[in-house]
């Protein structure tokens, strides 16, 4: 949880803190130290790794802007995440990616997004799913 970032590697950078591939189009990992309120996740983001924001238990929402992507396991544990802000763009939510979120009541997706076995396990948000169209 205390975690800091270096990076000397021509595959990763770390900008603000936060860990994410050396063309910013994947979040790698962000300090749960730093994931505190409400979080926004930079615009060239695409792919939110697995994990990546695991355990982060004080971050109350989060801005997905541009995610296509949310990993497996990517916010278990987020004990006090409330509300998700996303767009059409999400096309894929991983296995566990909100298990165990025990404050997130909602969470909105098109029909084409692709939600994987258990994303939300114990976890009491209401699935809706939206036609694009609606």
């Amino acid at each position: 949880s205390n975690i800091k970032f270096q990076s000397q590697s021509k595959n990763y950078e770390v900008v603000d803190d936060v860990l994410l591939t050396n063309n910013r189009t994947k979040l790698v990992c962000y300090p749960a130290w730093k994931a505190v309120g409400a979080i926004k996740v930079p615009d060239s983001v695409k792919i939110l790794e697995r994990g990546a924001f695991s355990g982060c238990s004080r971050m109350t929402s989060i801005d997905l802007n541009n995610v296509e992507v949310i990993s497996k396991t990517c916010f278990t544990n987020c004990d006090s995440l409330k509300e998700i802000n996303l767009t059409e763009r999400i096309k894929y939510v991983g296995e566990w990616a909100f298990a165990h979120c025990k404050n997130l009541l909602s969470f909105t997706a098109f029909k084409e997004t692709e939600i994987d076995n258990n994303a939300f396990s114990n976890t009491p948000a209401e699935i809706k799913i939206i036609d694009r169209n609606s």
